[in-house]
């Protein structure tokens, strides 16, 4: 099941408030061909914000949603990082241990179709080794790559409110090792590479979901030992103009999770590109893949990821079967500053599975149905540039177009859909003269989702920014932006929004640069946008960071 999503325009910046503090310690040593770097690094934050969302769900059963957050989460994240290299001329390499401890807590008061309050509380402990050998002669290449990870997740997620109350915990613990030789040889335009693996993975659940009114409930209690062995042989050709490469990835997988399966993976891969003349050339690719099922589809326990929606795994043991094929054409003329692309691609999937949403009372719980799913996507892309005025400003023009066809599941009932996506995005940027610079971005955006047998729904949207840079001297450098951000409803109702922002830097000696920047200085305080997801359509409602300045004085040493 595919399905294409618009997603918030408007930078973190503007929708968050927050409190960082950072630390970091950096040294670095060498000893002949080797060189070391020890880096340590503190990161905290504390981060509010509202939203708000409106749910449409396409069914005259089902009720809109109606959901405002309040939201405030904090964090803490230590990291150790040791970085060795060793640089020789018969090899080179490079080893990365990496040490990471995480805290973070979120709380939320949640008011609309309900009210009710919701924490969260995530640990993390990991260490992480990245092992990279890298051997070479005129005929041969040999390269070794080795990673090594330990993660321990402790999770809890509490909720409580009039009409529900659920407590959840999940402690994972997750040991895993993979490592990869890839092998190289030379013969004239021929050159064949072989890598191949093997990938062990101990995984460790424990899970626990009870409370009030819960649709389901469950404890879990897993030991998962997953394992792959897998090579990849790949044929390249280069003659002239003409290169040829060819895939043939083959993985075995063991699970043994609630009893033993086995399944193999291959993914074949074809690519062709033809160079024609100096400037112009031609590229295209097939593919083809038959994939067996994620390891978690066989952890049947249930996991609520939100105080509304819960999801469950069903077992399925066959495969996913893909087909892909894509075309690229690319013109560059450097001389007059012109450049083109056209690329398009279609991209055909047969699943075993289909997903499935089942509202019970408040909650939608999120499974999978052993019903087939044909799902069909067609894109294509293209851009067009050209640099005036020796080449100081560059003008161009980039758009795509989506189109899918599938199908998911509600109720238990199938319901076949169709969705489309068309962006354009102009832009012109560059100097105007010495002195002065200026960007300019145009994103427009159409999305239109429709169910088989109703006519569709229809969502636009439209931002635009501007930015001028002044440079009068080596001292200073003044910027001012603006923003427009426009969304058309499908019931033709509209929202607007304009942010002015504008900046000083004063860079005061080569050592000491102040600067004061100021954002929103309008003082907008919400924006709303549309989002379709899987048979629903859902308006977003956020508050936006009020006006705000900020001074900072920068001095090196």
């Amino acid at each position: 099941m595919e399905r294409l999503h618009i997603g918030i325009p408007l930078a973190d910046r503007r929708t968050r408030d927050n409190l960082s503090m950072l630390a970091n310690a950096i040294t670095a040593w060498r000893t002949g061909d080797t060189s070391m770097r020890l880096k340590l690094n503190y990161s905290g934050d504390r981060l509010d914000y509202s939203s708000g969302v409106t749910t449409d769900y396409f069914s005259s059963d089902i009720p809109d949603f109606v959901q405002n957050k309040s939201l405030r989460t904090s964090s803490h994240d230590v990291t150790a990082q040791l970085n060795s290299e060793v640089n020789k001329s018969g090899y080179y390499l490079k080893n990365k241990l990496v040490a990471d401890a995480l805290w973070r807590n979120s709380d939320s008061d949640v008011s609309g179709s309900y009210s009710l309050g919701q924490r969260v509380k995530r640990r993390t402990l990991s260490v992480v080794d990245d092992l990279r050998l890298v051997k070479r002669n005129d005929k041969r290449l040999v390269t070794v790559s080795s990673r090594n990870s330990v993660n321990h997740n402790p999770q809890e997620l509490n909720v409580t409110g009039d009409e529900i109350n659920a407590d959840q915990w999940i402690n994972t613990t997750d040991v895993r090792s993979t490592t990869e030789v890839k092998y190289g040889r030379f013969f004239g335009r021929w050159k064949l590479y072989t890598s191949g693996g093997v990938d062990l993975n101990y995984h460790r659940l424990r899970s626990s979901l009870t409370g009030r009114e819960l649709p389901v409930e469950g404890d879990g209690h897993y030991n998962a030992f997953v394992s792959g062995v897998y090579v990849t042989p790949q044929l390249d050709y280069d003659y002239r103009s003409f290169n040829l490469s060819i895939w043939l990835p083959v993985k075995w997988r063991h699970y043994s999770i609630a009893g033993n399966r086995d399944f193999v993976d291959v993914s074949p891969r074809v690519w062709v590109r033809k160079q024609i003349g100096a400037k112009s050339e031609f590229s295209a690719s097939v593919a083809y893949a038959m994939s067996s099922p994620s390891a978690e589809m066989f952890v049947d326990t249930p996991f609520m990821l939100d105080s509304r929606n819960i999801y469950r795994a069903v077992a399925m043991e066959r495969y996913t079967n893909s087909s892909s094929a894509s075309l690229t054409y690319k013109y560059r003329n450097p001389l007059s500053a012109f450049f083109a692309n056209i690329s398009g691609s279609f991209q055909l999937s047969r699943a075993p599975f289909m997903s499935n949403q089942l509202f019970t009372g408040d909650f939608i719980v999120s499974t999978y149905s052993p019903m087939a799913c044909t799902s069909r996507i067609m894109s294509l892309s293209g851009g067009l540039s050209k640099g005036v005025g020796h080449g100081r400003l560059v003008m161009g023009i980039d758009a795509s177009m989506n189109h899918v066809t599938s199908a998911t599941m509600r109720e238990g009932g199938k319901v076949p859909y169709k969705q489309w996506f068309v962006s354009v995005n102009p832009y012109v940027k560059g100097n105007i003269v010495r002195w002065l610079s200026m960007a300019y971005d145009m994103h427009g955006q159409h999305n239109s989702f429709a169910i088989e047998g109703e006519p569709p729904s229809h969502v636009n949207s439209f931002n635009h920014s501007l930015s001028l840079t002044v440079l009068p001297n080596d001292y200073w450098m003044f910027t001012a932006g603006c923003e427009h951000y426009y969304t058309r409803f499908a019931e033709g109702n509209h929202s607007n929004l304009v942010l002015f922002d504008a900046s000083v830097v004063w860079q005061i000696t080569g050592r000491t640069r102040l600067s004061l920047t100021a954002s929103n200085l309008l003082d907008e305080r919400s924006y709303r946008y549309m989002s379709y997801g899987t048979l629903s359509q859902s308006e977003y409602a956020y508050r936006i960071r009020p006006r705000n300045v900020l001074a900072s004085v920068q001095v090196r040493f």
